[in-house]
């Protein structure tokens, strides 16, 4: 009876130590369940304060972007319009916002205003004589500012208003625009981009490209007159060969302008990291360590210097390999627009070819004195060093299918001349049996 009453007890102990920890369950389950809720309004609050100071923000630089825009302080409009881009990405998730929806309409009016502005500040340059070099700066900042899109059309508008006396000097149909006349085209491009190297390179940065950039805007409008003429009208060979020379020589003088340009001369960052001194400390503290003018003092000295000149050459061939790749896009491009109409100078060297085969065989003595070293007709060898020469005026002017065609001549008058040399056999058999 006894241990019936002790179990009895215990089963209530049990009960309940099983109903306090229940009853601190559930009350834990309440402390977390509002600790939950404080968390979650903790961060959205802290949310909202992001929010409402990024907004303030963008209000306070949408106002001072305005004021800097009339005063004209266009280093200062760059970067807060850099800035304004950054809080605009930070409130996008409240774009339905009444307030927000207005910000953005007020930026993208001052983004339009800024770019009718940067074209109207370009307009006038050559009419003042003052650049204004470092606030034309300010301004290509700006254009930067405003995006790629913005800025690829700046660069093509400027490039048309630097074409425009281009496009009215050379008019088609008139004496100057002609292919007699060609080399004026190139005299002027040379003029205006020694011009626009000395108003506007302190200008636009350097990663712009702007006077390669000009180039290819010259290169299109010349291109587009070149194929425009000959495709509706027949060029003489001689003049076609003047204008495709002076093309030529354009093409390799305008590459050693280019090559004088900070844009080329600026090393890779490889070719900068050959250009680092190599560190010679521990050499100089090993030698240090030995008699400086002892053999092996000296020996090492002298392996230091081959590193440090070897180091230089590699340094100097990377350079020039990267100069001929970058220039390789000069190389071309206008010429190569002739090689499509080239088809009448191997006409014309086929004619030519046909003529110097006919005198050489006119000329032609067919007799070999006994005591000659060389048994060897005048005639061959004149016709290989007419073939010789002719190749030579080919690849100056181009490599391609006109060169080809070249090719093909060199084997049909070898094979006639071939022809004439086994007539020539035939007919001195038939003599000396006779």
């Amino acid at each position: 009876r006894h241990t019936t009453e002790t179990i009895q007890n215990l089963f209530a102990k049990i009960n309940e130590i099983k109903n306090r920890a229940e009853e601190s369950e559930t009350m834990v389950q309440e402390l977390c369940r509002d600790i939950k809720s404080l968390d979650f309004a903790k961060k959205n609050v802290a949310k909202t304060v992001t929010g409402i100071t990024e907004l303030l923000n963008l209000v306070s630089g949408v106002d001072q972007l305005k004021r800097w825009i009339k005063e004209r302080r266009y280093g200062e409009v760059g970067n807060l319009l850099e800035a304004i881009g950054q809080h605009t990405s930070s409130v996008t998730e409240y774009h339905d916002v009444p307030t927000v929806v207005s910000i953005n309409k007020q930026i993208n009016s001052i983004r339009q205003e800024l770019k009718t502005k940067v074209f109207e500040e370009f307009s006038d340059v050559d009419s003042r004589k003052d650049s204004r070099s470092s606030q034309l700066c300010d301004v290509c900042f700006v254009v930067d500012a405003l995006g790629p899109d913005t800025k690829a059309e700046f660069v093509k508008w400027f490039c048309d208003e630097r074409m425009r006396e281009y496009r009215r000097t050379f008019l088609p149909g008139s004496e100057s625009s002609s292919f007699e006349n060609f080399e004026r085209r190139y005299a002027w491009f040379k003029k205006e981009i020694k011009t626009f190297d000395k108003r506007y390179s302190p200008v636009f940065p350097i990663s712009w490209k702007m006077h390669q950039k000009l180039l290819e805007a010259f290169a299109t409008i010349t291109n587009e007159f070149i194929e425009n003429t000959l495709n509706y009208a027949r060029c003489e060979v001689k003049v076609l060969l003047h204008a495709l020379k002076e093309t030529l020589s354009f093409e390799n003088d305008i590459c050693d302008f280019f090559s004088k340009l900070p844009m080329f001369a600026l090393l890779t960052e490889e070719d900068s990291m050959l250009a680092e001194p190599e560190p010679e400390s521990d050499d100089e503290d090993t030698i240090e360590e030995v008699n400086r003018n002892s053999a092996e003092a000296i020996a090492r000295r002298m392996e230091a210097f081959k590193r440090r000149k070897e180091k230089e050459r590699l340094k100097q061939e990377r350079k020039e390999k990267n100069l001929q790749v970058s220039f390789s896009r000069f190389k071309g491009i206008i010429s190569k627009v002739f090689d499509p109409f080239m088809n009448i100078y191997p006409d014309q060297e086929d004619q030519l070819m046909q003529q110097k085969l006919e005198q050489l065989i006119t000329d032609e003595k067919w007799n070999i004195e006994d005591d000659c070293k060389n048994r060897v007709l005048q005639s061959s060898a004149d016709l290989i060093i007419y073939f010789k020469k002719s190749m030579k005026r080919c690849m100056a002017l181009t490599k391609n299918q006109a060169f080809y065609n070249i090719y093909t001549f060199f084997k049909k008058y070898l094979s006639l001349y071939a022809t004439a040399l086994n007539h020539r056999v035939e007919t001195m058999s038939q003599e000396a049996m006779e």
